[in-house]
């Protein structure tokens, strides 16, 4: 069982403090779920503290009244404590501790879990993609109790709790066996088992590839190399949803103020979701026309088209912005969240009108991170559902999403002449051959083939 002091904690507080490890305004956070993990720890049998760790996530994933973001924070607290702070005292970590295999192969699923978010967090991969991969290993650790269960009953001969040949899928962590014994059969089984019975899609399948291979290389130290080229699945090409240019005057002229302004936006510079909800008054250059896109996808900068017809519409648009900042600043919640340190390098930004959102939400909120209450910028979930009903009234019966404007936002500029390598940089793309996948598109709008049929029926009518 693990003791944690009062003078412990004072230190520990004033360790984050003095290291920068965390603002100070959060401490008292990190502290009360130091404090919380020891508490809740104590009743618990486990040989590490990342052990424990895990079981504290997991109980805090599974209450109502834990958000995301806590679980996250708590998570980074209790971590800090033990990697940073009591780095020197003996208590054993997972990072130190290698995994305990029985005779027959098999390793406890708590250790397993713990050894992969370890290894995740030593290579940087980012927090979704950690939690994905964990959730695909928590259903598969599940799938193969499942497996061994069954096999354990047919050949004990007593009846199995579940049918054998259907294995059971998990959707939490609480589903977990104490032990699994996992095998390269085992994973193909599995992953059979999803594009089979499951009927999931190749890039799902894939993804599930993925999550187990790091698991057999990180944790397990089995070779799946051979599995690997063999089991994935063949995802094919598939062409973007794409609105004609008269399909896109219609579902544009549906929308009005702020909302067609969004929409104007999104399809006039090719933007993404995100990129247009976290825009800044400061990202529009007017002179110039063009939008910055700050922290893309793979956090990369790049510039696109500002339309010259929104922007008188964009300028009306600045003048309420400022009166709302103004208003903002009287009641005083006018600060922005400022990506990575800036907030602390320069203490008056986040009130200054230029990191003001371009977009901002209709009423303020309490920011988790911060623990203070201001507006935020307009949530992606909102610009779906408008996108959505503008389909909707526009009477257009294709799939319509918001990235179906940034695929028309390339075609159109395709069609138009503009040079590939042009497009590719307006849209923010690595390779050039993911922007050449507009080009299958373009043809099917221009310089098309014409059917034998409808060359027959003028041939009968000439006749």
């Amino acid at each position: 069982m693990l003791e944690m002091s009062d003078l412990q904690i004072d230190e520990f507080g004033e360790y984050l403090l003095t290291r920068s490890l965390c603002d100070e305004k959060h401490a008292k956070f990190y502290l009360y779920w130091v404090k919380k993990f020891f508490t809740d720890s104590r009743e618990w049998q486990a040989d590490t503290w990342e052990v424990l760790l895990q079981q504290f996530v997991n109980v805090l994933r599974d209450s109502p009244r834990t958000e995301d973001w806590q679980v996250a924070q708590a998570e980074q607290a209790v971590r800090l404590y033990f990697h940073n702070f009591r780095s020197g005292d003996s208590v054993p970590s997972a990072a130190t501790k290698s995994l305990v295999f029985d005779a027959n192969g098999s390793v406890s699923c708590v250790d397993l879990l713990s050894s992969v978010r370890l290894s995740l967090r030593i290579q940087h991969y980012s927090y979704r993609t950690e939690q994905t991969y964990l959730d695909w290993i928590r259903r598969f650790l599940v799938y193969a109790g499942s497996v061994q269960q069954s096999k354990t009953a047919s050949e004990s001969g007593v009846p199995a709790t579940r049918k054998a040949g259907r294995p059971r899928d998990a959707d939490s962590s609480d589903e977990l066996p104490d032990r699994a014994r996992i095998t390269e059969q085992l994973v193909k089984d599995y992953l059979a088992w999803l594009a089979t019975q499951r009927q999931v899609a190749a890039s799902t399948q894939n993804q599930a590839l993925n999550a187990l291979l790091f698991m057999a290389r990180g944790a397990l130290k089995l070779d799946l190399d051979e599995m690997s080229k063999g089991v994935r699945a063949k995802t094919g090409k598939k062409l973007p949803v794409v609105l004609s240019p008269a399909e896109t005057r219609e579902f544009l002229a549906a929308a009005d103020g702020t909302q067609g302004l969004i929409l104007g936006l999104m399809y006039g510079g090719g933007l993404r979701l995100k990129e247009l909800c976290r825009l800044r008054t400061k990202d529009v250059d007017f002179d110039n026309e063009l939008i910055f896109v700050r922290g893309g996808k793979g956090n990369k900068d790049r510039s696109t088209l500002l339309a010259s017809s929104v922007i008188p519409r964009l300028r009306t648009h600045l003048t309420k912005l400022r009166k709302l900042h103004e208003e903002d600043l009287a009641a005083g919640w006018a600060e922005v969240f400022l990506p990575d340190a800036l907030a602390r390098k320069y203490q008056n930004a986040a009130k200054e009108f230029g990191w003001y959102w371009l977009f901002p939400s209709t009423q303020p909120s309490l920011d988790p991170r911060a623990g203070k209450v201001r507006r935020h910028h307009v949530s992606p979930s909102y610009v779906q559902r408008l996108v959505r009903d503008v389909r909707k009234a526009s009477g257009i019966e294709k799939s319509v999403s918001p990235h179906t404007l940034r695929h028309s936002f390339a075609t159109h500029l395709l069609l138009n002449g503009v040079d590939l390598r042009e497009i590719q940089e307006y849209m923010g793309h690595q390779s050039v051959e993911t922007t050449m996948i507009y080009t299958h598109v373009v043809k099917t709008m221009r310089n098309r083939a014409r059917s034998p049929l409808d060359v027959l029926e003028e041939g009968a009518m000439e006749g």
